[in-house]
């Protein structure tokens, strides 16, 4: 019920951000790329699923933790290197985009900590199924890096075949939460992706 609760909130702002409210503070609270509602849906989550994510916090192994970073990390540059190589051959295929005009603080905290906390909750824990029946347990690990895709759909310009490095990249975070069945498993690896993405796109750029 909580998870169901928590999609139908997103769904709503969603429909929102979409259509649009009339007063001064909309603009902010409620556009897609903007830090206001993400934060309150991540404090919707917190308080939702507190209990479940004090005790699977307790239960995080930092070592373990640390390898599957690193396991998720390589497996998702090196999937969407081999994928960038064999489609565009002639250009670099480790391509790290992060521009310039979005090196903000509050671009920087949403993309390392809000983003992270709240694409988990929601596309791993919320949409993910892990009961008895099979077909859906299929069903929602499939569904889980295909919706996290199409969220990106902005990112891209609306380009569905750009779309496919987010899918690699909710396909690697999906198996990091099934591996341990903890969703800090895949926020932390979530958290590390980012901030890799961040300094090679500073280095590289």
């Amino acid at each position: 019920m909580k998870k169901a609760l928590f999609i139908f909130l997103y769904i709503l702002w969603r429909g929102i951000a979409i259509r649009g409210i009339p007063s001064d503070y909309a603009p902010y609270l409620m556009s897609y790329h903007q830090l206001g509602a993400k934060v309150l849906l991540v404090g919707m989550g917190f308080i939702l699923f507190h209990k479940y994510l004090w005790r699977s916090l307790k239960s995080i192994h930092l070592l373990e933790q640390i390898k599957i970073c690193l396991a998720v990390l390589l497996g998702i540059i090196l999937t969407i290197g081999l994928i960038n190589f064999i489609l565009f051959h002639n250009s670099n295929p480790f391509v790290f985009n992060y521009p310039v005009a979005e090196r903000t603080p509050q671009f920087v905290f949403l993309a390392l900590i809000v983003a992270p906390i709240f694409e988990e909750l929601f596309y791993r824990y919320s949409i993910i199924y892990l009961g008895k029946k099979r077909w859906l347990r299929r069903l929602s690990v499939a569904a889980s890096p295909l919706f996290f895709a199409l969220s990106h759909m902005a990112n891209v310009g609306g380009n569905l075949f750009a779309l496919y490095p987010f899918l690699v990249i909710g396909i690697y975070l999906t198996m990091a939460y099934l591996w341990k069945k903890n969703i800090w498993t895949s926020i932390f690896a979530h958290m590390a992706y980012n901030l890799t993405v961040m300094i090679l796109a500073v280095v590289m750029g």
